[in-house]
C-alpha cells in the first residue's frame, strides 16, 4: 500500500484521521519498504560479464634456481578458472602483459 505516491496519501490521511500524524511510521515504513526491495534486488541471479586486464608486472620473485622468474597470469572467480601458464614470459622479472 505504502509502495506508490498515492498509497502513501491514504496512509498518512489515516494516521492523521486516528490522531497519530506525529509520528514518525510512514518514515520507517518507507525505510523498511527500501531495505526488503533492496534484499529482493541483490537475491536475483544475474549473468555479467568481468573483463580482467593485467598490463605489467614489476619485480616479480624469481621462482627458479638459478635464473630469473617465468611470470604467467593465473586467475580464479568461483568456479572459472583461467591461466597463460603455456604463454609465460622467459627470465623475465618486469612482463608486460597486455
Amino acid at each position: 500500500m505504502i509502495a506508490t505516491t498515492e498509497g502513501r496519501v491514504i496512509f498518512r490521511n489515516k494516521m492523521l484521521s486516528m490522531g497519530i500524524g506525529h509520528l514518525n511510521i510512514l518514515k520507517r515504513l518507507m525505510n523498511v519498504e527500501a531495505e526488503n526491495f533492496l534484499k529482493r534486488q541483490l537475491s536475483i541471479k544475474q549473468g555479467v560479464y568481468i573483463n580482467c586486464y593485467v598490463l605489467t608486472g614489476r619485480n616479480l620473485a624469481s621462482r627458479d634456481i638459478g635464473s630469473e622468474s617465468d611470470p604467467y597470469i593465473k586467475i580464479k572467480l568461483g568456479s572459472k578458472k583461467k591461466d597463460t601458464r603455456k604463454e609465460y614470459h622467459d627470465n623475465e622479472p618486469n612482463p608486460d602483459f597486455y
